[in-house]
């Protein structure tokens, strides 16, 4: 089995497989990596073409409450105000294929599934990576700070001058705060190394309860140094649930359907005597909109 870039030959009606598409939804739905994207860059349904909004600094933002809602007689609704610079975007077409030959395919009366989640796990890998370090870290004001257990270090006080520095910058208090594994352990091994009462209860702590402290969501990265290019740093970004196109957040995913009307599409086809090919597609974009409102701890942990 070996797997490569999709190619446009691939893509032939003719070569479409309703099943296999059906079973990359469903795969897709239920996989880790998802919550990982869907955490830090919301999805965004979008045409291929299409226009979204991006910001520069706190005074893009639209200040103060909306508008009253109710209507006089006669009159019209008020509308919503909006802010930040049109711009225009184009999702991408990304996808991979896997060929197998007839000996592997042989062995295994599940090689399309098999085809399938491999194509399908790639792509979506290339996708965390691409918002990890591309989107995230890369957009990031970096603060540095130590976390080896040193005397008198507060790594939750770090992470309280992360969010109100952002939120001074930008005008939003991040709500998603993601470690890596490497950071989340330094953080537990300094605060059991202070002395006092304080750093055992916070060191006690779960991801949920820490946020709940901070008034952000935390997650722990599960892959380390893949996804964001290096296993030492905690970032912080702004997240809309339900996000739209038009509203404030620091990353956004955009994703247009496929031609079915699905979010990938998969296809199979025989490409010589004895070897098959599978292959996945699909159709997104992801931005920074508000750069501003993304920033990052580089832990030292030595």
């Amino acid at each position: 089995m070996k797997i490569v870039l999709a190619n446009s030959g691939s893509f032939d009606d003719a070569y479409f497989s309703e099943p296999l598409t059906s079973y990359a939804q469903d795969y897709y739905r239920n996989f880790e990596i998802e919550k990982f994207l869907e955490f830090s860059a919301g999805s965004v349904v979008v045409p291929h073409r299409f226009q979204y909004r991006q910001w520069g600094s706190a005074s893009d933002l639209v200040k103060g409450a909306a508008p009253d809602p109710r209507r006089a007689m006669g009159a019209n609704f008020s509308a919503i105000p909006v802010s930040g610079t049109i711009q225009l975007g184009e999702t991408d077409n990304k996808g991979y294929s896997v060929i197998l030959d007839d000996d592997e395919i042989n062995a295994d009366p599940k090689w399309e599934t098999v085809a399938v989640r491999k194509a399908l796990r790639t792509l979506m890998e290339y996708e965390r990576d691409f918002v990890g370090f591309n989107t995230i870290y890369s957009n990031a004001t970096v603060t540095s700070v130590t976390w080896n257990g040193g005397s008198g270090q507060d790594p939750d006080s770090d992470l309280i001058t992360l969010l109100e520095s952002i939120e001074t910058a930008s005008g939003l208090r991040p709500n998603r705060l993601i470690f890596t594994p490497t950071t989340w352990a330094a953080r537990l091994k300094t605060l059991r190394a202070q002395s006092g009462f304080a750093a055992a209860a916070s060191a006690m702590q779960s991801p949920d309860e820490l946020g709940a402290m901070l008034g952000a969501k935390v997650m722990i990265l599960d892959v380390g140094a893949t996804a964001i290019g290096t296993s030492a740093v905690v970032s912080a970004v702004y997240q809309q649930e339900g996000g739209m196109s038009d509203d404030v957040s620091s990353i956004k995913r955009f994703q247009s359907l496929c031609k079915d009307g699905q979010l990938f599409r998969a296809y199979k086809r025989m490409v010589g005597n004895k070897t098959w090919e599978i292959t996945v597609e699909h159709y997104s974009k992801t931005i920074a909109v508000y750069t501003t409102s993304i920033g990052a701890l580089g832990v030292t942990t030595t």
